[in-house]
């Protein structure tokens, strides 16, 4: 017999909602505000290897908390804007940034998603989020009016650890009191949210931007049938 699952654990951008207008257009269109013209295409490429460069180097073993995660993003601006950063009006631009991605203006829903999360919940499922993201996530989703979607919204610079870290994942499954086995991972990265979930026993959906609707039907089928 299978195991009762108890417990759904959604990663949140790339997964339910999606950063929107990307963060190399939003970042261009701001630094047109001040007369310097950037190209968002180069620069969506450079958020991803900076980003790698501040966090992803010691997020598997280092402790985090809100304030190294506001450090790291004033990390990861300057060197993304290295050029810029003597400025006047660079701390006033890395602010309005740093406001914006904690805003419901940086987001959109993935279409589908709240009809799915409703049709969990309806099945006695509890939901959560795990996220990468620091503490402003909660008014971001809070904003978009997701945030009653879900019993718990963790994300990594709260409870000290950063996903792939298997901490992250046990200190969920440890407050809601269910077993790996209980549990269900569902995220778009297969090194940060899918491989740890399965090093654990849990269960674990790769989202490829597959329907919703579809997914629910193969969740149905595959988790929840006896």
């Amino acid at each position: 017999m299978k195991p009762t699952i108890k417990l759904v654990i959604f990663d949140a951008e790339g997964t339910f909602i999606k950063i929107h207008p990307p963060v190399g257009e939003y970042y261009a269109q701001l630094f047109r505000e001040v007369g310097v013209n950037l190209n968002p295409v180069e620069l969506q490429s450079r958020v991803k290897e900076v980003y790698r460069l501040v966090f992803n180097e010691n997020k598997d073993y280092h402790r985090w908390n809100e304030a190294l995660c506001f450090k790291a993003w004033r990390s990861f601006f300057e060197i993304l804007f290295k050029d810029y950063r003597f400025e006047p009006w660079f701390d006033s631009l890395f602010e309005k940034a740093y406001a914006h991605f904690g805003s419901k203006d940086c987001a959109i829903p993935i279409p589908g998603f709240p009809e799915f999360a409703k049709a969990l919940r309806a099945k006695g499922l509890k939901l959560c989020v795990l996220s990468n993201w620091d503490g402003r996530l909660h008014s971001v989703l809070s904003g978009l009016g997701l945030d009653k979607l879900f019993d718990r919204v963790y994300t990594g610079c709260e409870i000290g650890y950063l996903k792939p870290n298997l901490a992250s994942f046990l200190h969920v499954l440890s407050d809601f009191k269910v077993l790996p086995e209980e549990a269900v991972m569902i995220g778009d990265s297969l090194k940060d949210d899918i491989e740890p979930a399965l090093k654990l026993g849990m269960k674990a959906i790769h989202y490829q931007e597959e329907d919703y609707q579809h997914l629910f039907l193969t969740f149905q089928e595959q988790l929840l049938r006896p």
